[in-house]
């Protein structure tokens, strides 16, 4: 059983509270027109924004701008902190990401996540799925079915997200309950389906973790180091792109330590658009197993931009901007604002990659 836990789950109920407090829930077919939107600025003016391009397609070409976004990751849902993050991200990213159980489609949950992107005046980038890493949420027998591909059909037909993952981090499910993994695949044959019917133009992928791909299970998940296993990858039919998260402190000590065809590999294992849906490395120089830095932290953005400069990439979103609602201890560090409310180095080696 690994010990590693999707970190932005915890999330889930903060949201539910501002949904709840009556946060604005208006659907794509209502979206304000980029001329009429009044963005925000950033609190601190020694952070440079960048204007927003306005997207004409959810996919852009090979050789066009890549497209860079945050998770959504307030210090807090209370007080100034929501908005203080919608600034801050705001003329600094293209899209906005969260991911969570698909059950709470029918919910308010994505619903509301989806209002803040278009507040910001970005694009949504929604993962959905019915496994957390290794574990089903719930077992997938017909009516969960039934539920979550009614739900999947309200939410796209009134939120029409840019990208939209129906499935994250499925290799881990496939490694520890393979049966569970055949239903999952069942389930994306569907609600690929009803995707494609209600909102055409929304690109749809499901995630791999990509180091659990790549075998190296060592480290925070607590297993040993297997092979590669990239057949996994091509389960799902007519998928638009490949996901993936990726979190290599998890695993290695240092960016150096990285192979030099950690991601550059992964064109030569699919030719569909890459999208990484959630990245980070820890700063907390204090954990018990494999400690960061912040020079790592920038280091290994480097590293990142350096290794996927020759992949078709079309997505990528630094998980957590702040990270004071997530429990798990090796994730905490992986903010780009530190506690006190400064930026971190990476913060600008980010926003350097955007351009």
């Amino acid at each position: 059983m690994s010990s590693y836990k999707h970190p932005t789950r915890r999330l889930v109920a903060a949201i539910g509270v501002v949904a709840l407090l009556g946060a604005g829930c208006s659907t794509a077919g209502e979206r304000t027109s980029p001329e009429q939107t009044t963005l925000a600025t950033s609190p601190d003016s020694s952070v440079p924004t960048v204007p927003i391009t306005t997207s004409t397609s959810a996919m852009p070409n090979r050789g066009e701008r890549r497209l860079f976004g945050f998770g959504l990751s307030p210090q807090s849902y209370q007080g100034d902190d929501l908005p203080r993050f919608l600034d801050r991200i705001t003329g600094n990213a293209d899209v906005l990401m969260h991911a969570g159980d698909w059950g709470e489609l029918d919910g308010t949950v994505f619903d509301v996540a989806a209002s803040f992107a278009r507040e910001t005046g970005l694009d949504f980038v929604a993962v959905v799925s019915p496994n957390a890493a290794e574990k089903m949420i719930r077992p997938l027998d017909d009516a969960t079915r039934e539920r979550y591909l009614a739900s999947l059909r309200r939410f796209v037909a009134e939120q029409r997200p840019a990208f939209l993952g129906l499935g994250n981090e499925v290799n881990m499910l496939a490694t520890d309950d393979p049966e569970a993994f055949e239903t999952v695949v069942s389930l994306w044959e569907d609600a690929r389906t009803i995707v494609r019917a209600e909102s055409p133009d929304t690109v749809v992928f499901v995630t791999f973790q990509l180091e659990w791909l790549l075998g190296y299970r060592g480290g925070w998940f607590g297993r040993s180091t297997v092979e590669p296993q990239w057949d996994i990858v091509q389960r799902f039919t007519g998928a638009d792109a490949i996901g993936f998260t990726t979190y290599p402190s998890l695993v290695f000590d240092d960016p150096a330590d990285l192979p030099a065809e950690y991601y550059t590999q992964i064109g030569d294992r699919t030719d569909l658009p890459v999208i990484f849906t959630e990245i980070g490395w820890t700063t907390l120089d204090a954990l018990p197993l494999l400690p960061g830095s912040e020079a790592e932290q920038a280091t290994f953005i480097d590293v990142f931009a350096a290794q996927t400069e020759t992949l078709d990439t079309r997505l990528a979103v630094w998980a957590f901007v702040r990270a004071d609602l997530v429990s798990q201890q090796p994730f905490r560090g992986m903010d780009l604002v530190r506690p006190d409310g400064t930026y971190r180095p990476a913060w600008q080696r980010w926003l350097d990659l955007r351009g």
